[in-house]
């Protein structure tokens, strides 16, 4: 991707990324470069692509990028498993969930982990058991993180949920560590997917989807080829999207996302990393 081929559609994680860990705030630079994408018919089509619902997408971006503006927007949520594709109405291309006992499957294990905490999504409605309403983690989703209120439920009632979240608290991500083998090893059994978009949370997703599975079934709806696709990510849950498109992480973004992009900018998230990305690979259109 160049100047004279550049790309045709972003998609940008928020997290690490437009967020910037540092600050917890949206880098304004990066906000300033996407505005005018956003309100242009033009290409680059720009999308978000999170782990995040979309209310708490909009939520953790707004007012700084209008909600009017996001929710017209394409974009892939909850790791892919919900894509919109843009426009009025904004209408569902994907909606992908775990069968209804996935989340009894997973309890016999969290019982062997004290102190990890378990939240179930349901599009952009977030539950957990009442007894973790004041875990550290499950606070953090809304706190922390710009999520929905997490909601009291039973989870142990059978339900298709969209994807579970498995919960250390956030100034200890490493309870999570010892939860991770065995957690691949049942969910492989169940023909369901581990990823992780921040060091003090797992999630677990219905088989065959990742964020990288949804950026293609909305770039296949958009008829843009990945090789025209800007990807902008910083950890583990974006590895696979940045291989797909034409990938590039700041230089504050996690060893994992760093060796599979194509490019490592020289500027972290905080310095308007998102902003020189898209200067540089999208015909130099964006704004700051």
């Amino acid at each position: 991707m160049s100047p004279s081929n550049p790309a045709l559609a972003i998609a940008c994680d928020i997290d690490g990324t437009l967020i910037p860990k540092s600050t917890g705030k949206p880098d304004p630079a990066s906000i300033a470069a996407i505005l005018p994408l956003l309100t242009s018919p033009s290409p680059p089509t720009f999308f978000l692509a999170t782990g995040k619902s979309r209310a708490g997408a909009v939520a953790s971006l707004s007012p700084e990028l209008p909600a009017k503006l996001l929710l017209a927007a394409p974009g892939v949520f909850l790791q892919g498993l919900r894509v919109y594709k843009g426009g009025e109405p904004n209408e569902l291309l994907v909606d992908s969930r775990l069968p209804p006992d996935a989340t009894e499957l997973f309890l016999p294990l969290l019982a062997a982990h004290p102190g990890i905490a378990l939240a179930a999504y349901d599009g952009d409605e977030i539950f957990a058991d009442p007894g973790d309403l004041d875990h550290p983690g499950v606070r953090s989703l809304s706190e922390v993180y710009g999520e929905p209120s997490v909601l009291p439920l039973s989870l142990a009632k059978p339900r298709a949920f969209h994807k579970l979240l498995l919960l250390a608290p956030p100034d200890d991500p490493a309870a999570v560590a010892p939860l991770l083998p065995p957690l691949e090893s049942l969910a492989s059994e169940l023909g369901l997917e581990v990823t992780s978009a921040t060091p003090s949370m797992l999630e677990v997703l219905p088989a065959r989807c990742s964020k990288a599975a949804g950026v293609r079934a909305l770039l296949s709806h958009l008829n843009v080829p990945p090789s025209r696709t800007l990807a902008i990510g910083d950890e583990r849950n974006d590895v696979e999207m940045l291989g797909l498109c034409f990938g590039v992480a700041c230089k504050d973004a996690a060893e994992a996302a760093k060796q599979a992009a194509d490019v490592v900018l020289e500027r972290a998230a905080y310095e308007g990393g998102v902003a020189e990305a898209i200067r540089a690979y999208a015909g130099g259109k964006g704004g700051g």
